[in-house]
């Protein structure tokens, strides 16, 4: 884990009503969009390799684990994107709250729970200050579910832009 991640200020927007986050996440959110149809969530056969070769770096996927409440308490990491492991760290097969430190992993877990509550996608922005370089962070968060009712997984994708 680098440290630093998540001192930053951090806003959370329904993917639908987020400011202007750039063509890479507006290609993404069509794909999904394209994919879903009907369906109330994407699937994981929506996340297809050909059409988000040019993000695949960036694209983490993370298994949900479920509290007793029957609301999500923690996550596996079962895919690790090449870049966003190097910005962070390698942590596939590694639950979220490991990986991260406390207020990160709080935030983590918050925003897919967000997503799973809103069933819809979400993206997470701040600046982020207590690393170098300073970075401006993106990082979206698209439920996934097999049977249309329980998500199952998450796509997560993030882009890290130089700040000053």
């Amino acid at each position: 884990m680098k440290q630093g991640y998540g001192d930053g200020n951090y806003s959370l927007y329904p993917a639908k009503d987020a400011p202007v986050f750039g063509e890479d996440f507006a290609t993404i959110l069509k794909h999904f969009e394209a994919c879903r149809g009907i369906r109330a969530f994407n699937q994981k056969k929506d996340v297809s390799p050909v059409a988000l070769k040019t993000y695949l770096p960036w694209v983490s996927l993370i298994e949900p684990l479920w509290g007793g409440d029957g609301r999500l308490a923690d996550g596996r990491v079962t895919l690790h994107g090449s870049a966003v492991a190097g910005a962070y760290s390698e942590i596939t097969h590694k639950r979220v709250r490991e990986a991260h430190k406390p207020d990160v992993a709080d935030r983590v877990i918050a925003s897919m729970q967000h997503a799973i509550d809103i069933r819809a996608a979400v993206i997470g922005v701040s600046d982020e200050r207590h690393v170098t370089p300073h970075v401006h962070l993106h990082i979206l968060y698209v439920p996934l579910s097999e049977d249309g009712e329980t998500v199952n997984r998450f796509f997560s994708y993030v882009r890290l832009d130089p700040l000053d």
